[in-house]
């Protein structure tokens, strides 16, 4: 299974993930939070036993055989469920349409592109 590991250290806030990513999907699925002079990259975890799952009333959010936390965005009906649960923060809601986004692991690709255009490696 895919999976994003983030060296928190290494993170220098220059915004090459979230400017990929919202490039790749026009909405992107990694934030970056300032704690304490350090920056944290934000995305979601795949969890095996993902709380957004389990709190979604229609299933919009599944388990793909690679172990990947995938949403079906039309099956989602917005309802921020998932925002509550997720234990890292990592789901985004656009407040205007009530549509969910998450990270899918780039499902299409080979590798993450957040991982390929971090300059630090703060993605791994």
């Amino acid at each position: 299974m895919k999976k994003i590991i983030m060296v928190n250290s290494e993170c220098d806030n220059c915004g090459d993930c979230v400017k990929a990513c919202m490039e790749l999907h026009k909405i992107s699925r990694i934030a970056i939070l300032e704690h304490e002079g350090r920056y944290l990259p934000v995305v979601c975890q795949h969890c095996a036993s993902a709380p957004c799952k389990e709190v979604c009333p229609v299933e919009a959010i599944t388990h793909k055989e690679d172990g990947t936390v995938y949403l079906d965005e039309e099956k989602c009906i917005g309802c921020g469920l998932c925002l509550d649960a997720c234990p890292f923060g990592a789901i985004r809601m656009d407040y205007n349409s009530k549509v969910i986004f998450k990270c899918n692991g780039c499902a299409k690709r080979d590798e993450e592109l957040c991982k390929i255009v971090c300059p630090t490696g703060a993605l791994d």
